[in-house]
């Protein structure tokens, strides 16, 4: 039966049933995604991070000849030694401001009088009411306990991940002694699919990585120009926030705004530090990096926000890092399926029948 009256069966007589039975897995499907997603999240992204990866460990492989396991160890090594930059950065920027902490405190404490004031002339009773009182008595070590027991958590997950990753690299057949430095010049699986979701993830995390890169670059200048408290810490968070589609640069672009208006008495400082970055990601996320991208994905901007909600709703922020590419994937392996071209050309946003 050919691809158009496959998809024609489909939507004809049986498709009342096929709807739902489709309703019915995903449903299920969902749920087993969001009960496994301690072993799910951290097996996805160590696929991701091989995807990363590979590239450099063949850089070592091809260009400097360095044997496999020689490469693989360096490649590790480099990336450690990153994040290990990283957090030696991020945990010293965090220590200066925690260190001024009472002076946010009181800064914030003025500004709870001022409102409260504000508030009293306008005759809202505010006798019951003492903010300062209240901003005082927030419970802010707990906050930072709290982020202790996620940081906890996010290494656990990281040394999931380095198992995964160590399986996915040296998990070859034991009986092909040439890897893929020999069976293709990029490292690329045989199959076909293989082939196809090899090039578009790679290319998405390589454009994402380049222009995540930049943005948190030029982010960082602009807030060590202005001199702005936790500068590195706004623009690693810009780095990592960039690969949420859509919502992810907004929040890194108001993100620096509660510090602004505690730092600065100039409110011409505060929208400086806001409209400049905020700035510099428009210009990279809506015109550079889709020029960059081209249509590789492919997906309507309506099935991105939707996949966005649903990897959220499963997995949580990790979801939403990984929507775009998850769906990605998806998309490809449906194309491949009988009748799956009429769903991967809804989710492109065309309404014409595939050929």
């Amino acid at each position: 039966m050919s691809e158009k009256k496959v998809g024609q069966y489909w939507l004809a007589g049986n498709g009342v049933t096929n709807f739902a039975s489709s309703i019915v897995a995903c449903v299920a499907l969902a749920f087993a995604l969001h009960y496994t997603r301690g072993i799910m999240i951290p097996f996805v992204l160590s696929l991701f991070a091989y995807f990363i990866l590979s590239p450099i460990r063949l850089f070592f492989m091809k260009k400097l000849k360095f044997p496999r396991s020689l490469a693989l160890v360096t490649t590790f090594l480099v990336v450690f030694l990153i994040l290990f930059g990283v957090f030696l950065i991020m945990s010293s920027a965090i220590q200066q401001f925690v260190s001024g902490y009472s002076v946010y405190q009181a800064k914030v404490v003025y500004f709870a009088d001022q409102i409260q004031d504000f508030l009293s002339s306008f005759g809202v009773p505010m006798e019951d009411i003492k903010l300062s009182e209240l901003v005082k008595n927030l419970p802010v070590m707990q906050l930072f306990r709290g982020a202790g027991a996620w940081a906890l958590s996010l290494i656990s997950t990281t040394g999931l991940v380095f198992i995964f990753l160590l399986f996915l690299f040296t998990g070859s057949p034991a009986n092909k002694e040439q890897d893929e430095v020999n069976n293709s010049e990029t490292g690329e699986p045989v199959s076909e699919v293989g082939k196809e979701i090899n090039s578009q993830i790679s290319k998405y995390l390589s454009v994402k990585l380049f222009a995540s890169t930049i943005t948190a670059a030029i982010v960082f200048v602009i807030l060590s120009f202005f001199r702005l408290d936790l500068a590195f810490v706004f623009a690693f968070l810009t780095f990592v926030l960039n690969f949420i589609p859509t919502v992810g640069s907004l929040i890194a672009t108001v993100l620096p705004l509660p510090v602004a208006l505690l730092q600065y008495e100039s409110s011409l400082m505060v929208a400086l530090v806001i409209i400049i970055p905020g700035a510099v990601q428009f210009f990279i996320g809506s015109i550079m990096e889709p020029k960059m991208m081209g249509r590789s994905l492919n997906l309507h901007p309506i099935t991105v926000l939707l996949s966005l909600m649903f990897w959220s709703l499963i997995w949580g922020i990790v979801g939403a890092f990984l929507a775009v590419p998850i769906t990605a994937v998806l998309k490809i392996v449906l194309n491949k399926i009988e009748g799956g071209k009429y769903i991967t050309a809804w989710m492109s946003g065309s309404m014409e029948e595939p050929v």
